[in-house]
């Protein structure tokens, strides 16, 4: 008999001192959008610029979101962007780009007419929640973005606020203006307008691919290669620290001038961009004088490089290097390349090549990113 009273004892004396249940879902989601619309606040306040009374505490609402679970983030943040509140919608709009930078999301395309919405009706007043709503359509690289971007462009008076949105729209067609760090006002103001009426010239010729990859109506006969074809691998497999000096110095201004560009182009040009890409950067580089390629020039060489896949040719091109190369220049390139461009990719990038060339290839990227230790 008192055997039989003691869980009913431990029962009573449980429910006295109180137990904490977990959240339900609801409450959860709830806490979230609470947490979410802070977020938001912080961010439209400017709270993540230096100089501001708590820089570090976008940083700290961040890394508090990253440890929720996935799913309640996800839920919390589609309610917030669909909020007419502000500081909600800046905050859920904020925490799905954390799951996109972070866990690697794909970006929903439910959102896409929703931005481009907001930006349509967008007065232009806060620049930072326009900068909110524009960096959030750069996930979604399409003719009807762009539209966006040069409208929004269009009906801004804020120097820096357009300086922002042309420069994303530049970004979606791989183009780049004559601007520096030094450019003054007028200058500014010139290039605008130069890109302004480059882009009403084209702008019913630019297209994008599936892939957000934009093209030229017009502008070259060349079909798409998806993937490298055997002559494209044996031209790679010719010189491939030529095709990976040629990257660098084409792609990322690292090597030389025009002239050491031009017998770069001239020696492994196909191998790195296809034919078309290739003759394209020869005349860029036979027109190029100080700062960057004329406009249609500039749209054409985009285009091109969409229609080759470089960035499989630059892989490739570095495992070759790593697995065959003794001088410590080249190795040394080909590490520098591993870490500006390694990717997931290059499992399948290697496949069908040489067992010695896959094992040295993969080894020094798991070295250079760090999975080695």
């Amino acid at each position: 008999m008192c055997c039989r009273l003691v869980p009913l004892i431990v029962l009573l004396s449980v429910s006295a001192i109180g137990v904490v249940f977990p959240d339900t879902r609801e409450e959860a989601i709830s806490r979230l959008r609470a947490r979410i619309t802070e977020y938001g606040e912080m961010l439209l306040n400017g709270w993540a610029e230096a100089g501001t009374p708590r820089p570090g505490a976008v940083k700290a609402a961040r890394l508090s979101l990253l440890k929720e679970p996935t799913d309640l983030v996800r839920e919390a943040a589609d309610i917030g962007i669909r909020q007419e509140n502000w500081n909600e919608r800046i905050g859920a709009m904020g925490a799905n780009g954390i799951l996109m930078g972070f866990k690697h999301e794909p970006a929903n395309p439910a959102y896409r007419p929703i931005m481009l919405d907001l930006l349509a009706r967008d007065d232009l007043t806060s620049p930072r929640r326009t900068r909110t709503i524009v960096g959030f359509l750069n996930e979604y690289p399409c003719r009807e973005t762009l539209l966006a971007f040069m409208d929004a462009a269009a009906r801004t008076q804020d120097l820096d606020l357009k300086e922002f949105i042309v420069n994303q729209a530049t970004g979606l067609l791989g183009m780049e203006l004559r601007l520096d760090m030094r450019s003054t006002p007028l200058d500014k103001a010139k290039a605008f307008a130069e890109f302004e009426s480059w882009f009403e010239a084209n702008k019913n010729r630019i297209r994008f691919n599936s892939k957000g990859e934009p093209r030229i109506r017009g502008g070259g006969a060349g079909r798409e290669v998806q993937t490298l074809r055997p002559e494209d691998r044996a031209r790679i497999r010719e010189d491939p620290v030529c095709v990976l000096r040629l990257a660098h110095g084409g792609l990322s201004d690292e090597e030389g001038g025009p002239s050491e560009l031009a017998e770069l182009n001239r020696t492994c040009g196909p191998a790195l961009l296809g034919a078309e890409g290739s003759e394209l950067l020869s005349r860029g580089l036979s027109a190029s004088g100080p700062g960057p390629l004329p406009l249609d020039l500039q749209a054409e060489m985009a285009s091109a490089q969409g229609k080759y896949p470089v960035m499989d040719a630059i892989l490739l091109a570095a495992a070759y290097v790593t697995a065959y190369e003794t001088d410590p220049e080249s190795l040394e390139l080909a590490r520098e390349t591993l870490d500006e461009f390694g990717s997931p990719d290059m499992p399948r990038v290697l496949k069908g090549e040489p067992r010695e060339v896959k094992k040295k290839a993969m080894v020094l990227m798991d070295e250079v990113l760090g999975k080695g230790e």
